[in-house]
């Protein structure tokens, strides 16, 4: 993975430098545990762009921030396993539904069989961190407190591979799909509905620069009635279609989160 940003550009100058010249000074052992330390508290936070930050801070210099040099595939195939169980577990820390969060863990594990290059797993570690951070800044945008919003919010995240109606949530968790949507709002000051189609949005981005999904199959997988429908959707919470995002460069993704 090449990039054309320094880490002076990404990360600001003074500040980046100091970081890499701190870490530089530091022994191997103390290196890794501090990158952990850092990752896992951007995991924890919700932070997918630091993630990336962090990424490009190292690429410049050539320093695999995760794996050792010379790495075999098998060896950098368990470095992938071991780093997805210790993300999962700290997604779940920071308030990720634990169904959801094995159903990613299973999704990324099943991924990497078709893998056969130790750097693209290195890079591929980075993307699922990524997409587990992304998440929790999602659960992290929903302020409320109240136990019954934080229930929506997850049923949400574990059902969203599906049609997901409000009379489905409504059904599961014993409420009217009035009372539900009243208080949702009441309590985010968002639409339900509206959050449920942002949230599949959210998901297809992530599937749209990760996966070699088409966009047919990727709006099958979410539950849209159709191809057309989900482009409607996309379009009209993103400002740009399906196909359009797929091609911008990782920098620009970020301008174009759904709004609701």
């Amino acid at each position: 993975m090449k990039s054309s940003f320094s880490h002076e550009t990404f990360l600001g100058g003074e500040l980046a430098n100091s970081l890499y010249e701190s870490i530089q000074k530091k022994s191997r052992e103390q290196t890794s545990l501090f990158i952990e330390s850092q990752l896992t508290k951007f995991i924890k936070n919700g932070e997918p762009r630091k993630i990336a930050e962090y990424v490009l801070l190292f690429e410049d210099n050539k320093t695999n921030l995760l794996q050792g040099k010379n790495m075999t595939l098998q060896d950098a195939k368990m470095t992938f396993i071991s780093a997805a169980s210790i993300t999962r577990y700290i997604s779940v820390e920071a308030g990720l539904n634990l169904q959801l969060s094995i159903a990613i863990y299973d999704a990324y594990i099943e991924r990497l069989s078709s893998y056969k290059d130790p750097d693209e797993i290195n890079i591929f570690i980075f993307q699922m961190m990524m997409d587990y951070a992304s998440r929790i800044a999602k659960l992290k945008s929903i302020s409320s407190t109240h136990p019954l919003i934080l229930e929506i919010v997850n049923d949400v995240s574990t059902y969203l591979y599906t049609s997901l109606s409000l009379s489905d949530i409504a059904d599961r968790m014993g409420y009217s799909k009035e009372y539900l949507c009243r208080i949702f709002k009441s309590q985010t000051g968002k639409n339900l509905h509206q959050y449920i189609l942002a949230s599949k949005v959210t998901e297809a981005q992530s599937m749209l620069r990760y996966t070699n999904y088409s966009i047919s199959e990727i709006s099958e997988n979410l539950g849209f009635s159709s191809t057309s429908h989900f482009h409607r959707t996309f379009r009209s919470l993103t400002g740009i279609t399906p196909h359009t995002y797929r091609l911008l460069p990782p920098n620009k993704c970020s301008q174009y989160v759904p709004v609701i």
